[in-house]
């Protein structure tokens, strides 16, 4: 009977230790925030129950959402207006940026850049303070910190210091024609190229912000969407299809009949849309692995959060 009693034991000791190996070796890390019947909403990322993250001004379409790369601030593209959620406990509140077109936050969760008409518009969120700079606000975009800024000047891509956008350095000496994204650690970016004829199709490029900038091809017809946090990955949209390409490495891979959303904190799993809900995949693998269904009911735009 001891015999027994202790057989039983180990088999339970050994079902939760399988268990516990199981939950640590797929945590998906975080939360998402997603927006849902005029609301911002957030989910933990393993699944739950969402929560009410901040009320959307009234009548607004949300075209996209960018957080930080470290998660501290959240950039809303209001059709063509920027709002922002600087990050906390509770309901938080959106805010509206003096700009005229979307923006984007910097790595560090201390400002965000957007168009102001003319100019190049900087906003410090913390204090509410915003400022122009005597920039062309197209491509403009931080350089790993919020004391830099890449942009894009007649065929090069350049680099300015913030404050007082002087002090110029030469990143690259071609520009993208559209699509250009600055990785968060500030040393890579990706672009889409036209092609040399009419009759050529356009490709999707990466390369250093090195001065020289070797281009590397990622495909053909696809648009890039967002780089993730370790800046190795970055996420391409095409027609009905997600694809993953690593920046240096040649690891290429799709989801059929998903669109790509972003990437998880710890850059191990991507998020993806289709038909109405968000869905989690992890990277790993040579094979893109099956999604695995998050939330429902969600109008499109997302972004995954710590």
């Amino acid at each position: 009977m001891r015999a027994v009693i202790r057989a039983l034991a180990v088999f339970a000791l050994a079902a939760l230790g399988s268990d516990a190996h199981t939950a640590s070796s797929d945590p998906r890390p975080g939360t998402v925030a997603y927006t849902a019947n005029g609301k911002l909403w957030r989910i933990p990322a393993g699944g739950g129950e969402p929560v009410e993250l901040a009320q959307l001004p009234e009548g607004a379409t949300v075209r996209g959402i960018e957080a930080s790369a470290n998660a501290r601030l959240l950039v809303l593209d209001l059709d063509g207006v920027t709002g922002w959620v600087q990050m906390g406990e509770g309901n938080r509140r959106v805010a509206v940026a003096p700009c005229t077109g979307a923006g984007r936050p910097s790595p560090d969760g201390k400002a965000l850049v957007c168009p102001g008409g003319p100019t190049t518009t900087i906003v410090q969120p913390a204090v509410w303070r915003a400022r122009e700079l005597d920039l062309e606000p197209d491509g403009v975009q931080f350089l790993g910190t919020s004391k830099r800024l890449a942009i894009e000047r007649n065929d090069q891509i350049i680099a300015v210091d913030a404050d007082a956008a002087h002090d110029s350095e030469v990143l690259a000496p071609h520009r993208p024609a559209r699509a250009f994204l600055v990785s968060p650690n500030g040393k890579r970016a990706v672009g889409v190229y036209d092609g040399a004829t009419e009759d050529d199709p356009s490709s999707t490029y990466t390369f250093r912000l090195d001065g020289k900038a070797a281009k590397r091809k990622l495909g053909e017809m696809v648009t890039p969407v967002a780089w993730s946090p370790s800046s190795r990955w970055v996420l391409l949209r095409t027609d009905k299809l997600a694809c993953l390409a690593r920046a240096v490495g040649g690891e290429y891979k799709c989801w059929k009949r998903y669109e790509p959303r972003g990437f998880s904190p710890d850059s191990r799993h991507v998020l993806l849309y289709r038909d109405g809900a968000l869905y989690t995949a992890p990277i790993a693998g040579v094979e893109p692995a099956r999604p695995k269904r998050l939330v429902d009911n969600v109008d499109g735009p997302a972004t995954w959060l710590k």
